[in-house]
């Protein structure tokens, strides 16, 4: 489920990466300059950018590429481009053996790769296009047995990263740090900027901000040196975090208390969300509890005032994940691992668009009933329940009475009698 931006009719669709086609490849030498030229041309997707050969560190005993590119927003049509890259390499040396007539090249009209031939130059002429065959099984065997096979790189599953527009956030390998361990993160600057990089807690993190609104990825490859005896390096992951990025509604973004300033309910466990999620990938987010800080604390109609949240996450093989604040939202303690399943809620499909103030305040407009704590949840329902199936802020009040706020309809709904019945709201009376 997308959330429900602010209309911004300038908003930009996801831009994301991929193999690019094309309709000519050349390459060529300039064993003085020590210059490997790619030449490649065609027509795109509207729009792409960002166009790069990117080499293949897996492939054994050769030169491959593959040609990318990023796209977006999805526009019907196409365009043609051309595009002139030169690598830093030495081609003739007994150190780094690799065939110098050839390399091959993955394009999106091409997945398993052309064998385009390099040309070798005595001066600054610019590759000229040449002929391309793609590889096939009809191939001569004995190039066949010549011909290097690229090992399988170990794909992850995508993750979701649900970002606030203009507010940090970091990304972070599953790998533990060594010295033989290497990260190559591609993203698109058109969306975002790397801050900082590092190894804090022994993992590689990356800090990024956002640059506009919308859908980008950011692909990291984990790579591991090669033993003693050498070769190319080892890819052990490659990883694409989908990041989206949002903005919430102007009155709910930030929260001023005095002279304090505290970021919004729906900022917090978006955040807490990609903590978790950092530990444990598989983690779905099931409710958000959020009480008074004390049990001596007087009852509230301001829901900035429940500073005590508890979170709790769906989790792979039966498990589940809960996460409890410090003093204040926004100061997280570590996340905790239940070898049980917690029943009777449903996944809530994050981002939602209502904050828990706005909760209150449809609450405040048909009752002044003050709470002691609201509960965020997607509960099971009832064959015989007349409530919509939505998600809902659940408000307990003094008298144990259950006020709930549905978050797709903006309607309150009210619980009485343990729980055995629920009655819908006209005008501010319960039925």
């Amino acid at each position: 489920k997308s959330i429900k931006l602010r209309r911004d009719t300038t908003q930009p669709a996801m831009g994301f990466r991929g193999l690019v086609p094309a309709d000519h490849l050349a390459a060529s030498y300039d064993p003085q300059k020590q210059l490997l030229t790619l030449y490649a041309s065609g027509n795109v997707q509207k729009f792409t950018y960002g166009i790069v050969f990117q080499r293949d560190a897996d492939f054994v005993g050769g030169l491959k590429f593959s040609l990318q590119g990023w796209t977006g927003p999805l526009t019907p049509g196409t365009e043609p481009y051309k595009w002139t890259q030169d690598v830093k390499i030495q081609l003739l040396t007994p150190y780094y053996v690799v065939n110098p007539k050839q390399i091959i090249v993955v394009t999106a009209d091409q997945p398993t790769g052309v064998v385009v031939p390099i040309e070798w130059l005595n001066s600054d002429n610019p590759p000229k296009d040449s002929i391309s065959a793609p590889l096939s099984n009809s191939a001569d065997p004995a190039d066949e047995k010549s011909s290097p096979s690229s090992a399988i790189e170990p794909i992850q599953p995508s993750k979701d990263l649900w970002v606030l527009f203009d507010m940090e956030f970091e990304v972070v390998d599953a790998h533990e740090l060594s010295k033989d361990i290497r990260a190559n993160v591609n993203y698109d600057q058109q969306f975002l900027v790397m801050k900082d990089a590092g190894t804090p807690n022994g993992k590689l993190t990356w800090l990024f901000n956002s640059l506009k609104t919308g859908n980008t990825q950011i692909t990291v490859t984990t790579t591991i040196a090669p033993g003693p005896t050498g070769g190319q390096p080892i890819t052990l992951a490659v990883t694409t975090y989908n990041v989206h990025i949002f903005v919430l509604p102007l009155a709910s973004l930030k929260l001023y208390l005095g002279s304090g300033e505290k970021e919004s309910f729906l900022a917090n466990v978006g955040a807490i969300l990609n903590k978790v999620q950092t530990k444990y990938p598989d983690a779905k987010l099931y409710e958000v509890e959020a009480g008074l800080p004390k049990p001596e604390s007087p009852l509230t109609t301001d829901p900035t005032q429940l500073t005590k949240l508890r979170v709790v996450f769906q989790n792979a093989d039966n498990t589940t994940v809960t996460i409890t604040s410090q003093e204040d939202w926004g100061e997280w303690n570590e996340p905790v691992l239940i070898p049980q399943p917690w029943f009777e809620d449903i996944v809530i499909p994050w981002p939602i668009e209502m904050d828990i103030v706005k909760a209150a305040k449809i609450l405040e407009d048909k009752y002044a009933a003050p709470f002691f704590a609201c509960t965020l949840r997607h509960p099971l329902q009832n064959p015989a329940s007349k409530i919509p199936d939505q998600p809902y802020y659940i408000f307990g009040t003094g008298d144990f009475t259950w006020y709930l706020v549905g978050v797709n309809d903006g309607q309150v709904y009210v619980e009485k009698d343990g729980g055995l019945k629920l009655q819908i709201t006209s005008g501010g009376k319960a039925n």
